[in-house]
C-alpha cells in the first residue's frame, strides 16, 4: 500500500462568504486561508496478505508570519 499527505484549506470571500476548499501539497501554498485540514489518504492493494499502511501520529507546525527584515 501507500500513503499521500495533502492540505486543505478554506478560501472566503471578503464579507465571510465561503468560496470553498483548497487542495494542496504544500501547506506554504494556503495563503489567505484562515483554516487547514490535513488529508491522509491510505492506498490498500488486493493481495494475499493484508499488510495496509498505518498512521501513528500527525503533526502540524507553523510559524507565525512576522513582519520582513530587511537585508
Amino acid at each position: 500500500g501507500s500513503a499521500r499527505v495533502q492540505y486543505v484549506g478554506e478560501h472566503a470571500a471578503a464579507g465571510g462568504e465561503r468560496l470553498g476548499d483548497v487542495l494542496v501539497d504544500d501547506p506554504a501554498a494556503l495563503v489567505g486561508c484562515p483554516t487547514v485540514r490535513i488529508l491522509v489518504e491510505l492506498e490498500v492493494v488486493p493481495g494475499a496478505v493484508w499488510d495496509p499502511p498505518f498512521v501513528d501520529d500527525v503533526t502540524l507546525e507553523y510559524e507565525p508570519a512576522g513582519p520582513k527584515r530587511e537585508r
